[in-house]
């Protein structure tokens, strides 16, 4: 997907839907 270490991410809208795909995506990846 994309590196994002060393940096944070604010995803608001997790509990809907393109929010929560990002936070799933995210955590997936290892970055969380």
């Amino acid at each position: 997907m994309f590196k994002i270490s060393d940096k944070s991410a604010l995803i608001t809208g997790a509990s809907g839907g393109i929010g929560s795909a990002i936070a799933r995506a995210l955590h997936g990846a290892g970055q969380w």
